[in-house]
């Protein structure tokens, strides 16, 4: 994994997010395109990039693979979790800005920047783990997420109805039946998904940066407290498991899919769910635009770090 590579990925990547920026600062697009761009993505070109990425043949190595990614991934949802909660704990934050810390820290943006960051730098092979571990993602998301930032005033059955229906975990379901079975897709709808699909990098990270646009920054730089969240999400977080997952020896892939992942700024999702559950969305969407922007310089370093520890 070359240095110069990541760099340039992660900037090309993060020109998009300034795009998104800076034609949403100039009314180039409303909020109102922002939301219909996001549901495109989420409920479209997401899917239809997860199913096609996952269009392979059958292997024992990537079966193997993908169970030990969804073991760790389960793991350090845990220390995360842990994390999360001794940070606001130790501040003494109160609700509801507690849950939002706890989200912005617990959740990186895996599905909108892992997975372009993940193509880029594994190729198919890389949006197929980067898939799979979003079946972890979307899980917590709408479990324990929701209770994060809606201080239990959401039903059970609605939070199972949306992860149930959730275009993400469909989508992984269907890759899923067609990896492990003789079922390949016909050319003649391969190639119009691969064409939708395609589209999924560019345009989430114009939607992101769409979002973050829309955002009030005033105090963001201010406040100690979100900086401070922001480097424990960004810096702390991915060192912890680089270290923690170098003793086992494990495949670069599913080392370095885990610590992209956890690389990733905060979820756009915290942005979304806040405002959901009315929730502090300003402190939400101030989280979000920090980490995208911090996350410029942090993720090629750290995947410098990760290429140096692992001798790559």
């Amino acid at each position: 994994m070359a240095f110069t590579s990541v760099l340039e990925q992660t900037i090309t990547l993060f020109l998009l997010v300034i795009l998104g920026f800076v034609i949403r600062k100039r009314n180039i697009i409303t909020d109102e395109i922002i939301r219909g761009f996001s549901d495109f993505v989420l409920k479209v070109t997401l899917p239809l990039f997860i199913i096609v990425s996952m269009d392979k043949e059958f292997s024992k190595d990537r079966l193997i693979y993908s169970g030990i990614i969804i073991f760790i991934s389960i793991f350090t949802y845990f220390i995360k979790a842990v994390i999360s909660k001794i940070f606001t704990n130790s501040l003494n934050i109160k609700e509801p800005q507690k849950g939002v810390y706890r989200f912005l820290i617990f959740f990186s943006n895996s599905g909108f920047m892992g997975i372009p960051v993940a193509n880029a730098l594994y190729g198919d092979d890389g949006v197929f783990y980067a898939a799979i571990l979003n079946i972890t993602f979307n899980i917590l998301l709408w479990t324990f997420g929701v209770k994060l930032v809606s201080q239990d005033n959401t039903k059970e059955e609605n939070v199972m109805k949306k992860l149930l229906t959730n275009p993400g975990v469909f989508s992984v379901i269907i890759g899923l039946i067609i990896f492990l079975t003789p079922l390949k897709l016909p050319k003649l709808l391969y190639d119009p998904m691969n064409m939708v699909g395609s589209i999924t990098s560019p345009l989430a990270m114009i939607v992101v940066g769409g979002i973050l646009g829309a955002t009030e920054l005033g105090s963001m730089f201010r406040n100690k407290k979100l900086m401070l969240a922001s480097l424990i999400r960004l810096i702390v977080i991915p060192l912890i498991f680089i270290f923690m997952l170098l003793p086992f020896k494990l495949p670069e892939i599913i080392v370095g899919m885990t610590i992209i992942i956890d690389a990733m700024p905060a979820a756009a999702n915290t942005a979304m769910f806040t405002r959901m559950y009315n929730s502090d969305y300003n402190l939400a969407s101030q989280g979000v635009f920090l980490t995208t922007l911090i996350n410029i310089l942090t993720t090629p370093l750290i995947l410098y770090i990760f290429s140096k520890t692992f001798n790559l």
